[in-house]
Order: C-alpha cells, then sequence, then structure tokens
C-alpha cells in the first residue's frame, strides 16, 4: 500500500509542476520515465502474449495451407488474433503506444515461417494463386514492372511466410522470384492483348499471321514468359518460320514486344 502511496505521490509532483517555462522539459521527461518503468515491469508478460500468439498463427497457417479451414476462416481467426494485440490494460494505463511496435515485432519475427511443412511447391502455387491482388503479384500478371520493395515484399512472401529460402532454392534453384510468379499467374489477358494491340489492330493480317500471333498471345497468357525457341516449336512451327509469316521487320518487332513482357518482370525499378 505504502508502495502505491508513493507512486501515485511521485505522479502528482510530476503533474503539479507548471507546464510553461523551464519545468515543461522535466515534466515531460518525468511522465517519460514512468511510462518506461510500467512498460519494462511488464515486459515479460508481453513478449509470453507475443510468443505465444506467433505459435497460433503458425498453427494456423498450418490447418490453411493444408486445405482443413477455408480461406475465409483463415482470414477472419488471423484478424481476430492480430486485434488481441491491440490493447494492454495495466493499472489503469491503455498500451496504445505500443501497438504498433508489437504489430511490427510480430511482422519481422515472420509470423508463417514453417520450416517443417511438407510440399512446398504446392503451397506456394497455392499462395500466390489465392493472392492474386497482392500488389507484387498484381503487377507481375498485368506486365508491370516491380518496384524493390515490391521485390522484398515477393521475398517475406516466399522466403518466410510460404517457407523459407532454403527450401526455395532446394526446388527452384536460382530461378528468379519474380519469373516464378509470373510463371505460376501468368499474363493476364488484356495486358497480352495490350502488348501485342499494334499487330492485332493490323487489318491487313492474313489468316496465318492471326493464327500465329493467336498462339503468342496464348502462350504468354498460360505460361507469362516465353523463350524465343518456343517460336520454332508446335504449334508455331505448323504454321511456319516467324520470318516467313512476317516480313522481317515486323518479325523483329513481334520478338522485341516478347522479350519487353520477359524483361518487366525481371527489370526492378530502382534495384
Amino acid at each position: 500500500m505504502r508502495n502505491g502511496v508513493r507512486s501515485n505521490k511521485k505522479l502528482r509532483n510530476v503533474l503539479s509542476i507548471d507546464a510553461s517555462g523551464a519545468y515543461c522539459k522535466d515534466r515531460i521527461i518525468g511522465i517519460s520515465k514512468m511510462k518506461i518503468e510500467v512498460v519494462e515491469k511488464h515486459r515479460i508478460s508481453l513478449s509470453f502474449r507475443i510468443s505465444r500468439l506467433n505459435s497460433d498463427l503458425k498453427k494456423l497457417y498450418e490447418a490453411y495451407s493444408l486445405g482443413t479451414i477455408e480461406k475465409e476462416d483463415y482470414l477472419e481467426e488471423r484478424e481476430l488474433n492480430r486485434k488481441s494485440l491491440s490493447i494492454y490494460e495495466r493499472g489503469g494505463i491503455y498500451f496504445t503506444n505500443i501497438q504498433d511496435e508489437v504489430t511490427n515485432i510480430i511482422e519481422s519475427e515472420g509470423e508463417f515461417t514453417i520450416e517443417d511443412f511438407k510440399d512446398y511447391k504446392k503451397k506456394v502455387n497455392r499462395y500466390i494463386n489465392e493472392n492474386q491482388n497482392h500488389i507484387s503479384i498484381y503487377k507481375l500478371k498485368n506486365n508491370e514492372r516491380l518496384t524493390a520493395s515490391d521485390f522484398k515484399e515477393l521475398e517475406k512472401i516466399l522466403w518466410s511466410e510460404v517457407g523459407t529460402k532454403e527450401e526455395y532454392e532446394r526446388e527452384y534453384g536460382d530461378k528468379s522470384l519474380s519469373i516464378l510468379v509470373r510463371e505460376i499467374v501468368g499474363l493476364d489477358q488484356k495486358a497480352a492483348n495490350e502488348a501485342f494491340s499494334e499487330f492485332l489492330n493490323n487489318k491487313n493480317l492474313n489468316s496465318k499471321q492471326i493464327r500465329f500471333l493467336k498462339h503468342i498471345v496464348d502462350y504468354v497468357v498460360k505460361n507469362g514468359v516465353m523463350k524465343a525457341k518456343e517460336l520454332t516449336e508446335e504449334p508455331f512451327r505448323n504454321i511456319g518460320s516467324i520470318i516467313e509469316v512476317f516480313d522481317t521487320e515486323t518479325a523483329l518487332k513481334i520478338v522485341n514486344t516478347i522479350e519487353e513482357i520477359n524483361e518487366n518482370a525481371t527489370n526492378i525499378i530502382g534495384a
């Protein structure tokens, strides 16, 4: 009880100082020190809560990854889990001022890192296909170049949330993260049509040229990227060589367009 009286007296002393003049700084410092003392007092309890919530989030993602819970249920449970970190009340003091710090701790620890998961490729495919509105994935699907921060997001997803960097390298070797994502989601149909619009809108194309272009568009929509050698294989070979189907200038422009689509998935802005 005496300690409580002393603490209350200390608080009254701090708050009773005139806020103007030279005492203002001392008043702020005194209040800040008291807050630090309270935070330190509950540090162990807070760490335990964070650790437990991390564990719960890992189990939750494991269940979602293995298909034992639906995506909507997973997202709802994850949101509830995170909200439980929002406010900590101790002795009438609300810890809203450390809410962001707690959230950042959870994120930086890698809340979905589960190194012993099986079928890493299956998890990667599922995550990317079900999260195509994620800014980095969306840009790759829509033929937009990534920024350095966008690429960092991919690293976080594939090397922390879905699995580890070691798992990625074991399954995909040195393949670029952005190329992998583009291959999985393909290229948006509208984006592919826009990329080849100069040729598709040409009213003077013959039936062979139209078929050849349609096969190119279909290929990049399905596979995301395309190597030049694909143009010498089926179904293109059945129509003819690109330099037989098109004049040299047009053929070069088509190949350049394909290369630009590929480069938009590899050239990172600000890298």
